[in-house]
């Protein structure tokens, strides 16, 4: 008998794959490390033509439960033998009994496709029995195909007895054993209340091993086990896999522990080539290193710049020192300049922030100070850390990672915040390329601008150094959200994003909305928010470490809509709106540092059980707590404890404790070791407190008014509660002619009040650059050189809106240029040296001093930005700013600080003009503000009669030399209230002109 040796290649079918969903953005792209990339060298032996098998005695064979791709196939077949031989031959099911020729396709009662991996099909014949099984139908498919192909001819089937054929599988695992015995098809399920591990493992085996994978709900149904059963042997400080009963076995006490044995069996599987064999036993085990010991190692830790698209602030150069080590970290400010009046005290420009981590080994940070001050505090005060202070260098010692921030001056125009973290802890860095792990390096955009995680147990990594530009909702249970990178609201650039994509600020998508329960969060900062900042309506999530800076409205900082027993420990959040909000039944929140423009905590529902600690709140413009919000006028029942908590660093606060309009329910507030400021009136727009009225009357209010429904039935106990530093130990210090208020008063002796701790430094900055009266910093320092000083030329350039060359020196690599050089410029009217600096007097160009907007954030802003949206459109190459106002509750405009252009150009008379439209004859108010701390004044108002068509505008104002100081410069071009009731208004050609 003569045998024929035929090679032939041919590609894998099916490559089963794990895909997911996640709009645009989807996980790290796998490397190829560990695939199976062998080709197929099987020998396909048949016999020799002349010798072939008669197929006119085999019958065609299939289950009778065969779904259609099964049948077409072995129609295929039949139809394939007759095209090649002449001969039809019988297709039956295997309803019917053994016949003695038989052609098996697919598996049935008569033959099983065990062992066979989903990518490929096994030919075989053993007797008069020939098989065609696939591991899927699809396979099974393409091996009749390649039957009919090779081996046929016209004179018979051409398979020797013996004959087997597989080709080569795609897949890494394609034998898998467990405790010596074969398995055909896994199970995995997880016994934890955490099944994302399951999922996890799930989606990786069905990518790498090439037998049926499924996630069962059942235990006893599973071969793969994840598990924190402590009968298995393996200690609360271990983790382990192992093997017993021929199942395997993933234990770990905790999350760590269950991560590592995941992690380790996953290696295995990527490392496995074709067979994978587990013997009984363990297989591996180890100690979980906790984070105890993990942040007992001295480190620190510098991370990587942030993309140049985040804005640097120059006020401050900020190093680090630990030990022998020292490195300076990049000060961001990436915010918008929010010109509308934050609360009666002027605009808000910066939320200056630098951050790092280190552990051990006590760390000294040193802020080198760019400007004058005479003194300056470290918050909070409630932790006193230790600080020193020479020649313009503040420096505070952390003996462990904290938040911390600096104000000079009491001007919280100038406030510095410095995140020390703790290094990322290993078991919260989850391993780049696994199912389910979204990880996110550089400048990453999602073209919705939405990013969604669905999976339960899917983990979102921003690592150092990274940032997200996507508004995210996550929605997967037991989802981890983890890094040291940076998310920013993508629908701040009104240039290149429509807001209303999103929906409105008030009712659309958040920067991040955690529908999740068992969520766990821990590190990620959330910077220049056009919407509220994290919110939670779901359960059990547990959120550390969470860093968020705004200076828009509508951009609270924690908002717990519904869920309950969520934890937040450890936070800084520096917002403008109300710190935290919250509706649940039952939360606990813990040692946070915060600012806001509004109020620290803000009730909404019905709530019970809620416990805040250690609260340190820095500013709170509009009161600390404001219970008072009930649109929908029904009783609000609240039960809410403030312990050790504080607002001694707050410049002005004007009450503690405000309720109004909530209805008759019974409130219950207490209130225990409590430090409070002297409460000033200074941004109190609802007229709690006036100038001249210094007492405690309104530490506590409870009001009511048209509008509301009555509200009465307070239930409120002072515990040790301080008010510039004394005890209200009488009702009399507490509140004015309430409603129904029951008041408890419980002091004792347990609780020393916090004080304010001052700082004095008497510092005049040096080599320092005023253009008019705005001091203007650098990336890199001003030299002196004898008399002269030498000034980064191309920065300076820019703030003198001119490209004219000028002589240049280079230092480093960077070009300066000289005070004597820069005279010389057309730009400059006049240029003044002094022993600390230089006073440059700029030619005031004509014709627009308004910049145009570069880079992620506009100059220009919504105003208040409740149901508004700020829309740029280009029309006939001009940009059109469309104001839309959606609620018509507020008065909607659009606004733009105009302090630096003042602060340079000085004391005169200004000219703003414009081009207007809107779709119908109403009034718009046109106003330029000058605010200070104390007082806001209309530099000029009019009021415009809109047309439909494009109509011209303008105003003029004064600016006197004693308004220079102020930071407070802006205009608003808007609605009138009640009157107008218009959906949009647009405006271009914006100039302003001195």
């Amino acid at each position: 008998m003569k045998r024929t040796t035929i090679k032939k290649m041919f590609f894998v079918l099916l490559a089963l794959t794990l895909i997911f969903a996640a709009v645009s953005c989807m996980p790290e792209k796998k490397d190829d490390e560990g695939k199976n990339d062998e080709t197929d060298n099987n020998a396909i032996e048949t016999l020799d033509p002349n010798e072939a098998l008669s197929v006119a005695d085999y019958v065609i064979v299939r289950s009778d439960l065969a779904k259609k791709t099964v049948k077409d196939a072995a129609a295929a077949l039949r139809d394939g033998i007759k095209a090649k031989t002449g001969i039809e031959i019988k297709l039956v099911t295997d309803m019917k009994g053994a016949v003695d020729k038989e052609i098996l396709v697919g598996p049935s009662k008569r033959g099983s496709a065990d062992g066979i991996m989903l990518d490929q099909f096994k030919i075989t014949r053993t007797g008069n029995t020939i098989a065609i099984m696939g591991g899927t139908d699809e396979q099974t498919a393409k091996g009749v195909e390649f039957f009919v192909e090779n081996l046929i001819s016209d004179k018979g089937l051409l398979l020797a007895d013996g004959y087997s054929y597989v080709p080569a599988s795609g897949f890494t695992v394609t034998s898998l054993k467990v405790g010596g015995k074969d398995v055909f098809s896994v199970g995995i399920a997880a016994d934890i209340d955490n099944t994302a591990f399951a999922a996890n493992l799930t989606a990786l085996m069905s990518e790498k091993v090439g037998l049926p994978v499924e996630q069962v709900k059942k235990i006893d149904k599973a071969n793969v086990i994840i598990t924190d059963d402590a009968s298995l042997g393996v200690k609360e400080d271990e983790w382990a896999v192992l093997v017993k009963d021929a199942k395997i076995y993933l234990v770990g006490s905790e999350f760590y522990g269950q991560k590592a044995a995941f992690d380790c069996l996953a290696k295995l599987i990527r490392e496995a080539k074709g067979e994978l064999s587990l013997a009984d036993g363990v297989i591996k085990t180890d100690k979980i290193q906790s984070k105890e010991d993990f942040f007992k190692q001295t480190q620190l830790v510098i991370y990587p710049e942030l993309p140049q698209q985040v804005r640097r602030n120059y006020d401050y150069k900020v190093s680090v020192t630990q030990g022998d080590k020292t490195a300076s970290i990049p000060v961001y400010n990436h915010v918008m300049e929010y010109a509308e009046y934050s609360r009666g005290i002027g605009g808000d420009h910066y939320r200056r922030y630098a951050m790092f981590a280190f552990s051990g080994e006590e760390t000294r940070v040193d802020i080198k100070v760019g400007k004058d001050f005479s003194y300056y505090t470290v918050m909070p005060s409630a932790k006193n850390f230790k600080t020193t202070y020479k020649d313009g260098v503040i420096s505070v010692y952390l003996d462990k990672p904290d938040y911390f921030m600096i104000r000079l001056d009491e001007d919280d125009n100038s406030v510095l915040s410095v995140a020390a973290d703790y290094p990322e802890y290993p078991g919260d860095i989850p391993t780049k390329g696994d199912p389910g792990v979204y990880w996110i390096e550089g400048w990453h955009e999602v073209e919705s601008g939405l990013f969604e995680m669905k999976e339960p147990g899917a983990q979102l990594y921003v690592a150092p150094g990274a940032v997200l530009n996507a508004r995210s909702v996550i929605e997967g249970e037991y989802s981890r959200i983890t890094g040291r990178g940076v998310l920013i609201d993508p629908f701040q650039n009104i240039n290149k994003r429509d807001i209303r994509d999103g929906g409105t600020e008030g009712a659309g998508w958040k920067m991040m909305t955690i529908r999740g329960n068992g969520t766990y969060f821990n590190g990620v900062t959330f910077m220049d928010s056009r919407c509220f900042n994290m919110a939670i309506a779901a359960s059990n999530c547990e959120i550390y470490n969470y860093k968020a800076f705004s200076t828009m409205m509508t951009t609270d900082g924690l908002s717990i809509f519904s869920g309950n027993d969520n934890y937040a420990e450890h936070l800084m959040l520096y917002v403008a709106d109300n710190t935290i909000v919250y509706s649940v039944k039952s939360g606990h929140v813990k040692d946070v540092l915060c600012g806001t423009t509004c109020a620290t905590l803000y009730p909404q529902g019905v709530t019970d059980n809620v416990l805040f600690e250690e609260l340190h709140v820095m500013r709170s413009d509009d009161g600390f707590v404001n219970n008072r919000y009930n649109p929908e006028e029904k009783d609000r029942a609240h039960n809410s404890t403030l312990i050790n908590c504080d607002a001694i660093d707050c410049i002005h606060l004007p009450h503690f404790f405000a309720g109004r309009g909530m209805g008759s329910a019974e409130k219950s507030f207490t209130f225990k070791n409590i430090s409070l400021p002297r409460l000033t009136a200074l941004s109190d727009p609802h007229g709690f407190m006036n100038f001249t009225d210094k007492t405690f009357n309104y530490l506590l209010r409870v009001y009511n008014g048209s509008g509301y429904i009555y509200t009465d039935n307070y239930h409120i106990t002072l515990s040790n509660v301080y008010v510039d530093g004394k005890l209200i130990d009488s009702e009399s210090q507490v509140s004015s002619t309430p409603p129904e208020l029951y008041l408890t008063i419980e002091n004792d002796d347990t609780y020393e009040p916090i004080e304010r701790i001052i700082h004095e430094a008497e510092y005049m900055a040096e080599n320092t650059v005023f253009i008019g009266s705005r001091q203007v910093q650098f990336e890199h320092d001003v030299v002196k050189e004898g008399k002269e000083y030498l000034i980064p030329a191309d920065a300076l350039l820019k703030y003198l809106r001119t490209t004219e060359n000028v002589t240049t020196k280079d230092i480093d690599g960077v070009a300066y240029v000289s005070t004597k050089d820069l005279a010389k410029c057309s730009a400059v009217d006049d240029v003044t040296t002094t022993g600390k600096g230089v006073i440059i007097t700029p030619v005031v160009p004509l014709g627009n001093l308004l910049l145009p907007d570069e880079g992620e954030i506009s100059y220009f802003s919504e105003a208040p930005s409740y149901t508004v949206d700020l829309v740029v459109k280009e029309e006939e190459d001009t940009k059109v700013y469309y104001m839309y106002d959606h609620g018509k509750y507020y008065t909607a405009a659009i606004a733009r600080s105009i302090v630096n252009d003042v602060k340079m150009y000085g004391a005169g008379t200004y000219t703003l003009s414009f081009m207007m439209k809107a779709p119908a004859e109403t009034d718009v108010s046109l106003d330029v503000y000058y605010d200070t701390m104390v007082v806001r004044t209309k530099l000029a108002t009019e009021t415009i009669e809109t047309e439909t068509r494009w109509a011209e505008v303008s105003i003029s104002f004064d600016v006197t030399e004693s308004m220079l100081d102020s930071e407070g410069f802006y205009f608003k071009i808007g609605m009138v209230k009640d009157t107008g009731n218009l959906d949009w208004f647009a405006v271009k050609d914006l100039v302003l002109e001195k």
